[in-house]
C-alpha cells in the first residue's frame, strides 16, 4: 500500500491553485481522498457499481468547480465529501432506493454512550429508530458516530456552523432518546 505523505490544508490549497492551470496536479488530491470518498458513498449506497458512478460524478464535479473552492483553513476533503453527499442524495432522489447505514458493534457503542437509555442496546434494537430519521439526520449521526468525524469537519461537509451542528446532533439524540424510552414504556 502506498504511504501518504502528510500535507497541511494550506499545502493542499497550493495544489488546488496549481491544478487550476495544470489539471494533472489534481492527481495528488484525487489519490489522497478517493478511497475515503468511496467508503463514504458505499456506506450509504451499498452497491459497488453505483458507488463507483457516484464517486466518478463527484470528482468530475470537484474538478469543474475547483475554481469556486474557498479555502477556510480546513482540508479540501470536507468540501469533496460534501459534494459526494450531495451527489449521493441526488442518486436517491432519482432512484427508488433508500440510503443504508453501515453499523458495526464498535460504532453502535459510540452512539449508545450518547443515548440516555439502556446501554445494552443491540444492533437490531437501535436500527428501527435510525430508520425513522430523515436523510439529513441519519447522515449527521453517521458522520459523527460511525465515521467518527469531528464537529468542525461535519459542519464543513453539511455547510453548517459548528454551533448549529452541535445543536442539531443534540436534538437528534434527544429525539432518539424519546422514541426509545416511549417504545420501552409501551412494551411494559
Amino acid at each position: 500500500m502506498k504511504q501518504m505523505i502528510k500535507i497541511t490544508p494550506s499545502e493542499e490549497y497550493a495544489i488546488v491553485q496549481a491544478s487550476l492551470t495544470n489539471p494533472s496536479e489534481f492527481r495528488v488530491i484525487y489519490e489522497r481522498y478517493y478511497a475515503d470518498v468511496f467508503r463514504f458513498v458505499f456506506s450509504k449506497v451499498n452497491d459497488s457499481d453505483q458507488t463507483a458512478d457516484i464517486v466518478s460524478n463527484t470528482f468530475v464535479k470537484v474538478i469543474t468547480k475547483l475554481a469556486s473552492y474557498t479555502y477556510k483553513g480546513y482540508s479540501i476533503k470536507n468540501w469533496i465529501v460534501r459534494i459526494a453527499y450531495n451527489e449521493t442524495m441526488e442518486f436517491f432522489r432519482k432512484s427508488a432506493k433508500q440510503p443504508t447505514v453501515s453499523i458495526e458493534d464498535e460504532n453502535l457503542q459510540h452512539i449508545a454512550e450518547e443515548l440516555e437509555v439502556d446501554r445494552g442496546l443491540t444492533f437490531y434494537e437501535i436500527c428501527p429508530f435510525l430508520d425513522r430519521l430523515d436523510d439529513q439526520e441519519l447522515t449527521l449521526i453517521e458522520l459523527r458516530y460511525f465515521d467518527r468525524m469531528k464537529i468542525r469537519e461535519i459542519a464543513e461537509i453539511m455547510d453548517f456552523t459548528e454551533a448549529k451542528t452541535r445543536v442539531v446532533i443534540h436534538r437528534i439524540l434527544k429525539k432518539l432518546n424519546k422514541q426509545i424510552k416511549e417504545e420501552v414504556q409501551h412494551e411494559q
